[in-house]
């Protein structure tokens, strides 16, 4: 999944975020949307810290989502993947209110970039 969205995929970013997403893939279930995060071991060398950043950015497109779902239907994504490419150095140092405005203005973003299909 991951591989496919990257290469294909339509990208937007926001500050430290890169998301990636696929307009309707072969074989995808319509009306679901599946979703990857993703942060490398050299951005954040510690374990806990790349946990951390997954976690959060997971919890912010959860509530990303609802308020968009019509568009992202409209468009038929059915695939999206969220780059993290800046990781601070504890994983304390990070929460969700860092995380979730890029978020929002990634999936603001995507939406404006796509067109909806017919």
């Amino acid at each position: 999944m991951f591989s496919e969205v990257l290469r294909s995929g339509r990208r937007v970013t926001s500050g430290p975020l890169s998301l990636c997403a696929q307009i309707h893939g072969e074989g995808a279930v319509q009306g679901t949307l599946r979703f990857g995060v993703s942060i490398g071991k050299r951005v954040a060398p510690s374990a806990v810290v790349r946990n951390r950043v997954k976690r959060l950015l997971r919890a912010a497109l959860r509530q990303c989502i609802p308020g968009a779902a019509e568009h992202i239907e409209a468009r038929r994504i059915t695939s999206v993947v969220l780059l993290w490419k800046v990781a601070p150095s504890r994983a304390s140092d990070i929460g969700l209110r860092d995380v979730l405005p890029h978020v929002e203005n990634a999936v603001r973003q995507l939406i404006t970039v796509c067109r909806p299909l017919p």
